[in-house]
Order: C-alpha cells, then sequence, then structure tokens
C-alpha cells in the first residue's frame, strides 16, 4: 500500500478524517505508525503551508497542538504562486502587486507567529514566491510531517485544492496530515 494511501485510510478512521483538539495524541499515533525510523528525538520542526483559507488556519492550530504535544517548532510557509516559470531576477507580478503581496503575507505570518508563541510554540515564518507544491516539497525532507489544509469540496476549487494538496501527498518524504476547515456557519 502506497504510503498516501495509508495515511488516507488512518485518516479515515477518526471524524471527518481529520484531527480535532482532543486528538492530537492520536495524530502522534498515525505518525509514529507511519515513519517507525524517527525517533521522538528527533527536533526536526512540523511544516504548515499557509493559504489564509479556513483550512490553512485551522491546520496552524492542529500542527501547534502537535509541536507543542511533542515538543518541537513549526515552520509555516506561504508561497506567493507563480504561473510558470519566469527569470530569477524578475518578479512573476508587476512589481507593486508583488511588493504588496510580501508585504501583506509577511505581516499577516507575523501576527499569527507572535499569537503561537504566546501558546508556547517556537515557530519560523517564511514566505516564498514559486509554485507551491515544489516550495512544500522543497522543504519536506528537512521537516518530521507536514500539515495541510484539506480544502472544502466545491464545484470550482481553487488551484490550491486541485494541484498542491496531491501533489503534496503523492511525493512528500514525511508524513502528511490533512485537517479540516471548521463548518460553515450560516448567519
Amino acid at each position: 500500500m502506497k504510503a498516501s494511501a495509508k495515511l488516507m485510510a488512518d485518516c479515515h478512521s477518526y471524524p471527518n478524517g481529520v484531527a480535532s483538539g482532543d486528538s492530537v495524541l492520536g495524530w502522534i499515533r498515525i505518525m509514529k505508525d507511519l515513519a517507525p525510523a524517527t525517533t521522538w528525538e528527533d527536533q526536526r520542526p512540523i511544516l504548515v503551508p499557509v493559504d489564509f483559507s479556513s483550512a490553512s488556519i485551522a491546520a496552524i492550530q492542529e500542527g501547534a497542538r502537535l509541536a507543542r504535544a511533542i515538543s518541537c517548532s513549526l515552520t509555516l510557509l506561504h508561497v506567493i504562486e507563480v504561473c510558470g516559470s519566469v527569470p530569477t531576477d524578475e518578479p512573476a507580478l508587476p512589481e507593486v502587486r508583488y511588493r504588496t503581496a510580501i508585504e501583506g503575507a509577511t505581516n499577516s505570518l507575523e501576527q499569527i507567529t507572535r499569537g503561537l508563541k504566546t501558546f508556547g510554540v517556537e515557530v519560523t515564518a517564511l514566505v516564498s514566491e514559486g509554485i507551491p507544491a515544489e516550495k512544500i516539497l522543497g522543504l519536506a525532507a528537512h521537516h518530521r510531517s507536514i500539515v495541510m489544509g484539506k480544502p472544502r469540496p466545491r464545484l470550482f476549487n481553487g488551484w490550491f485544492s486541485k494541484r498542491t494538496v496531491p501533489a503534496v501527498i503523492d511525493a512528500s518524504p514525511c508524513p502528511v496530515i490533512l485537517v479540516a476547515a471548521p463548518p460553515a456557519t450560516s448567519r
């Protein structure tokens, strides 16, 4: 059985296939089963890709709980998406939009980082430009696991849900934990 299929099978043994605040120990058990070669003295951080959706915010919360429970740090990664290859000396977006995107992502991650530090979790925040799946997978080998948001099923899912999540699950060298967004509330 392929590792990603085993992960999905294990995840589906939990309600909605995701961890809740009460089930961090369940995720620790899954991580031990999926990565027996990883010792619990391993201090590599947990990677959480962030696109600021409700699912990625839920993944940050779950990643923080898990990091705190196993005494490791957290790496938050936001990727400013580019469509195809661009020369390295030239940003893919027009200069003003590019700078605005970098500043906005950096400011948002700084706010999240401050909150997580008060929760007792050491956090590193990164902003990068590129194709999200490639950037996430480029960092995966240096992390003990990836905790990422599982997009809600919709008629027209965005690029992140169509391309990034399956690509990361299929190619990640470390366990991938998917966390669903909280249910939408009606007003």
